[in-house]
């Protein structure tokens, strides 16, 4: 449906932009952000051309080398430090609706219809249809991420994905670049037509939200946004949703709608799941985190620190042989559950958008009518309301 760009020479070319503003780099939050966004483009472009991009000046400098990893290792302590002094917040939002939220899904899951769904699979949208339902829907709910639609098209903007183990578990992915101050869009091929529907409004509401965030504020800020926003997944999963309403409201493609809408939820109860987890997990191993660490690992330090005070019941098939990663286990816990309270309420959503840069904040979020009893009443009415119909 969609011809994915396999020619990454515009992605070598930002990559030589990046380096040049490196090497004239005087900024600690500047170093930080060319240095991630550098690694990812750098990391990126080796894998899908076999073909070493960098230069040998930048990986010498000390300032780029060292300052932009320490900056970058400083932001990311900071981020775990705000998780932990809020802790109790996160852990009040996600377990107030995570219990019946899970219980509603796996009823829905257990379920013959569901059954059905699963074994009639993804439907074979021809090219012309699944324009026609994009252009529909973008009309409709979202003209500005139409337009990107337009340009992504016309400038063979969407890059397939290339075999990258940090988005190994994900079907695309959207990265700023604050030097071009552009978005490179990376899609998988060989999705099946209407998740690939579904896929490119996530990804073009991504790069909506950085070019409205961009409007307003510095390139530089606008990465610190993408870096530490809890919340910077709210807007893709915003529009995501929308769609599947649209789908159902309009009679199309409902089965194949509603199969893709609780696979996406399902990632939202495993994130929660991880989530409620960390919120749990002693604070000095926490400190100490990598990227990614294995669950069976943060389950058994939670049982050996404080057992007693769990609210929950682990037995030896909670062990799980993966890894998780607390920003991960963050965005698409909150990316999806404000999402779903917000979907009925466009002004509580443009309200949220003022607010969504920073860290978890529970007063803002309570200030506009994201509460966590209210985001818990609103999730369960929305998923009681669309459970109960199939």
């Amino acid at each position: 449906m969609i011809t994915l760009n396999t020619n990454y020479d515009e992605l070598y070319r930002q990559i030589k932009n990046i380096e040049d503003h490196f090497l004239d780099c005087n900024s600690l939050n500047s170093a930080a952000v060319y240095y991630a966004t550098y690694q990812s483009l750098v990391d990126f472009y080796f894998r899908a051309t076999l073909q070493n991009p960098c230069n040998k000046k930048v990986n010498h400098n000390k300032f780029v080398k060292y300052s932009g990893i320490q900056r970058l290792n400083t932001l990311s302590k900071k981020r775990i430090n705000h998780f932990i002094e809020s802790r109790k917040k996160h852990l009040s939002y996600i377990s107030s609706v995570f219990f019946e939220f899970s219980d509603i899904l796996n009823e829905f899951i257990d379920s013959d219809y569901y059954e059905y769904l699963y074994s009639k699979g993804m439907p074979n949208i021809s090219v012309d249809e699944g324009f026609n339902i994009l252009y529909s829907f973008f009309d409709e709910c979202c003209p500005k991420v139409g337009e990107l639609f337009d340009e992504f098209l016309e400038e063979d903007k969407f890059f397939m994905l290339p075999e990258v183990s940090l988005y190994s578990n994900r079907d695309g992915c959207t990265i700023y670049n604050s030097v071009d101050n552009v978005c490179d869009v990376f899609l998988k091929p060989n999705i099946q037509s209407l998740e690939l529907l579904s896929l490119v409004i996530h990804e073009l509401s991504h790069v909506e939200d950085m070019q409205s965030y961009a409007s307003q504020s510095s390139s530089i800020n606008t990465s610190l946004y993408q870096m530490r926003s809890p919340f910077c997944e709210v807007p893709a999963f915003y529009n995501q949703f929308r769609f599947y309403e649209y789908l159902l409201k309009n009679d199309i493609y409902k089965d194949a709608a509603i199969a893709d809408w609780v696979n996406n939820l399902v990632m939202s109860i495993e994130s929660m799941d991880n989530l409620l987890l960390f919120s749990m997990y002693p604070s000095k191993k926490l400190q100490k985190q990598s990227v990614c660490i294995p669950k069976c690992d943060v389950l058994n330090a939670i049982l050996e620190e404080r057992a007693e005070d769990i609210p929950i019941e682990f037995d030896s098939t909670d062990i799980i042989d993966e890894n998780i990663s607390l920003d991960d286990s963050v965005q698409y816990s909150y990316g999806p559950l404000f999402a779903m309270t917000m979907m009925d309420d466009e002004q509580l959503y443009n309200k949220f958008l003022m607010i969504r840069d920073g860290y978890f904040d529970s007063d803002k979020l309570s200030y506009i009518g994201l509460s966590s009893d209210e985001v818990q009443q609103k999730v369960i009415k929305k998923s009681q309301d669309f459970f109960g119909k199939y």
